[in-house]
């Protein structure tokens, strides 16, 4: 289980800088522009749990779905600022609209998984 997050963040990063490295954004066609930004996500989601499992165990507690739901949400949330950036459209409001999301979106989902198990 911990080699397969360790090949994959390995994969997702060099994957991410051989794309930067051999292409140039002017000449790429639209659809491929958002290539970078899944690779970020993928790297970012599989380095996050890989640094969580290498805590020792008394530290990282129990690896639930809750916790997988932070590490993706917390990389999609990053992905997304990246993107606004990107295009120049980053301001502290967008900053605050993203966390807000991210915020309403892991207690909802968390809020309701428990929910259902009652």
């Amino acid at each position: 289980m911990k080699t397969r997050w360790h090949v994959l963040v390995i994969v997702s990063w060099l994957a991410l800088m051989l794309f930067l490295a051999t292409t140039h954004p002017h000449k790429l066609p639209v659809y491929l522009l958002v290539a970078p930004f899944l690779l970020i996500g993928v790297a970012l989601y599989g380095t996050l749990v890989s640094l969580h499992e290498m805590l020792p165990q008394k530290l990282r507690g129990s690896a639930g779905p809750s916790r997988r739901l932070l590490w993706a949400l917390l990389s999609v949330g990053t992905t997304l600022l990246l993107g606004l950036q990107s295009i120049g459209e980053f301001k502290l409001l967008d900053s605050l609209v993203v966390v807000g999301f991210v915020a309403l979106t892991y207690f909802y989902i968390t809020r309701n998984r428990r929910l259902e198990k009652s």
